[in-house]
C-alpha cells in the first residue's frame, strides 16, 4: 500500500506473469492509512485485484494493515481462501484477531505486536499452528532503517522469540520448532503454475 500511487501502469500485467512462471506468492499487500499509504480508494482497488488474483493462481499472500482494520475484514470475508494466508506484524484486538482466525489466517507476531494494549492475551490465543514469528527486519522500532544492521537482527528476533515463550508458557526450543513447521507449511504451497478458477 505505500506505492500504490506510483505503481506502474503494466503491474497487473507483471504480477500475473511471475505467478505463472515462478515459485512465489503476493505480498505486502494490504491497506494502510498511516502518511505512508497512498490514496485509500486506490489500496483497496489494488488490494482486492491482488486478492483476486491470489485466489485465481491459489497463492500464498502477505497481508499487511495498519489503522485499516475495519475495511480489511470485510474485503478478506467477501473471499472464500483456499491456501494459506499470512498477517504480517499483527496489531489488531483479539475481536479482529479471532476474524481473521476463522478465515484460515496465519498471524505473524513482530516487535510492534507484542507492545500493543491486548498483547499477553493475543500471544496465548493463535494456535500453535497458526503462529509465525518475524522482526520486519530492516524497520525496527526506535531505529532509522539506515542505521540497523545484522546485530540488531539478532536481538530482535532473540527479544521476540523470549518474549512470545514466555507468554505462551512454552520454552524457546518448542517455539522454534512450531513456528519453523509452520514456515514450512506456508513455503510448500508456493508451485509454479497453480491456476485455478477464474
Amino acid at each position: 500500500p505505500w506505492f500504490v500511487d506510483s505503481l506502474p501502469s503494466d503491474w497487473e500485467t507483471v504480477l500475473m506473469h511471475a505467478l505463472r512462471h515462478e515459485r512465489c506468492g503476493i505480498g505486502e499487500i494490504g491497506l494502510d492509512k498511516t502518511p505512508k499509504g497512498g490514496d485509500f480508494a486506490r489500496q483497496k482497488t489494488v488490494f482486492v485485484r491482488q486478492l483476486d488474483l491470489a485466489v485465481m493462481f491459489r497463492r500464498v499472500f502477505i497481508v499487511h494493515c495498519v489503522n485499516a482494520w475495519g475495511p480489511m475484514i470485510a474485503i478478506l470475508g467477501s473471499y472464500q481462501f483456499n491456501q494459506p494466508f499470512v498477517i504480517h506484524s499483527f496489531t489488531g484486538s483479539i475481536e479482529i484477531l479471532n476474524q481473521l482466525l476463522m478465515m484460515g489466517a496465519m498471524i505473524s507476531i513482530g516487535q510492534r505486536s507484542i507492545v500493543v494494549a491486548d498483547a499477553h492475551e493475543i500471544l496465548m490465543k493463535v494456535p500453535s499452528d497458526r503462529l509465525l514469528i518475524e522482526t520486519d527486519f530492516p524497520y525496527l522500532p526506535g531505529k532509522k532503517k539506515e542505521d540497523v544492521d545484522v546485530d540488531d537482527y539478532h536481538l530482535a528476533i532473540t527479544d521476540i522469540y523470549k518474549t512470545v515463550a514466555q507468554a505462551r508458557r512454552v520454552s524457546v526450543e518448542l517455539l522454534i520448532e512450531q513456528v519453523k513447521d509452520n514456515s514450512r507449511q506456508v513455503l510448500e504451497f508456493i508451485e509454479v503454475p497453480r491456476e485455478g478458477k477464474k
